[in-house]
């Protein structure tokens, strides 16, 4: 399985309200619950009126498209992750899944993954 690295710096936030689509940056995760407002994207786009947000993210996604078929592929990987007290934080999109994590364990998360067999490409996506 190739892991592609992300090269931007990630923040996730609370929000107060809906953004307008325009306010939507290229690279995003915007979901809405019952609950509350979320947005991951890159740090220097964050909203300054968040209710909350977390800065210092980095990430990377499984290479290419995954058929909605395959079983464990996310789990796989956070399970990995998790045995080497890394956290993380995931989204999946209908192409793929991603999985960010603080600064301080993107590396050792990196390493983690090649350990059990993951190529890792770094740098390729913004």
């Amino acid at each position: 399985m190739i892991i592609e690295v992300l090269s931007r710096a990630f923040s996730i936030c609370r929000l107060a309200k809906t953004p307008a689509p325009a306010e939507l940056m290229e690279f995003c995760f915007y979901s809405a619950t019952d609950e509350e407002l979320s947005l991951l994207g890159p740090t220097s786009c964050a909203p300054a009126d968040a209710l909350k947000r977390e800065d210092g993210y980095r990430g990377f996604c499984f290479a290419g498209t995954l058929d909605f078929g395959l079983i464990g592929i996310l789990a796989r990987a956070a399970a990995l992750l998790a045995d080497k007290n890394i956290p993380v934080f995931a989204v999946s999109t209908c192409n793929t899944d991603y999985i960010f994590v603080k600064d301080d364990f993107f590396l050792s998360a990196l390493e983690a993954l090649k350990g059990e067999g993951y190529e890792v490409r770094e740098n390729l996506i913004p």
